[in-house]
């Protein structure tokens, strides 16, 4: 089986089926689980995604040699917690 792309940029060609491993059943914990909507989940994970360099930061878990390595860092943590979706998706 073959699937390609419109404009004929990318072509992927089905070579083997293989049987997917068994699944493994994962159980809820029983104790202090509370239900959370998907916007609250998804704000939180936002937010631990921009401020979680700059709290380990804070907590003495990374030492950079400048200050100007720390904010190269800073800068490059950032740029990744921005770029999450895959380009090729959006088109």
């Amino acid at each position: 089986m073959k699937v390609a792309d419109t404009r004929g940029h990318y072509l992927f060609e089905l070579t083997r089926l293989r049987p997917l491993a068994p699944p493994v059943a994962i159980a809820p914990p029983k104790a202090g689980a509370r239900p959370l909507p998907k916007a609250d989940f998804v704000r939180s994970k936002t937010d631990y995604d921009r401020t979680s360099f700059t709290q380990m930061l804070a907590n003495g878990n990374f030492h950079f040699n400048t200050p100007e390595d720390a904010e190269k860092a800073k800068l490059k943590a950032q740029d990744r917690a921005k770029r999450k979706t895959n380009s090729l998706e959006l088109r």
